[in-house]
């Protein structure tokens, strides 16, 4: 049986007792699947495999819940290099006048963070 590739992203919700919803995390994950059902089953499988309950140092306990299966995206093989599998544009309320039309980026000077992944 022939796999296809696929991306979902899920999102948790971090919850403290007494103290409520302290925190929203969004993971995106890449995975085969033969079928799109078997697809969203494993998506979900990933998302609570991110579940977890804890007592922080406070000693409030803690729990991270999957909210929701966010995006479910078939991408066919990936024989190519390079696939994007996630991308979010943010609009501002207000334009920031600051950044002007012909303003010059040096992406290559990054210091690119780790997710921890």
């Amino acid at each position: 049986m022939t796999h296809a590739w696929f991306s979902c992203m899920v999102r948790m919700v971090g919850l403290i007792d007494g103290v409520g919803k302290s925190s929203d995390q969004r993971s995106v994950f890449v995975f085969e699947a033969p079928s799109w059902p078997e697809a969203q089953r494993i998506a979900l499988s990933l998302g609570r495999s991110l579940e977890k309950r804890y007592v922080n140092e406070a000693g409030q306990r803690v729990r991270i819940a999957l909210r929701d299966l966010v995006t479910l995206d078939e991408l066919g093989s990936l024989e190519s290099p390079g696939r994007e599998v996630f991308a979010e544009i943010d609009i501002l309320e207000v334009p920031d006048v600051t950044v002007g039309f012909d303003v010059e980026f040096h992406p290559e000077d990054s210091g690119p963070m780790q997710t921890g992944v």
